[in-house]
């Protein structure tokens, strides 16, 4: 799971959108990451990358974390 969440954070950073960081949000999560552990990362690149870091990549990241929390517990 740190690997991916050391790839979703540069990804973050960069404001990579395409293809959607989504592939290794759910990477994160099969290894073991939560939620809380994406939302933390979010947290953590936004001083560095400011408001607009959130707004292109930061908050994908987030929806896509608890949409796949929603897909492995049988909630879609």
């Amino acid at each position: 799971a740190t690997r991916e969440l050391i790839l979703l954070a540069a990804l973050c950073m960069a404001r990579k959108t395409a293809p959607g960081p989504a592939v290794h949000v759910r990477k994160a999560m099969a290894a073991g990451a939560t939620v809380a552990a994406v939302d933390e990362l979010v947290r953590l690149v936004l001083p560095l990358g400011g408001m607009v870091t959130y707004q292109a990549t930061g908050r994908d990241l987030i929806e896509a974390a608890e949409q796949y929390e929603r897909e492995r517990n049988g909630n879609h």
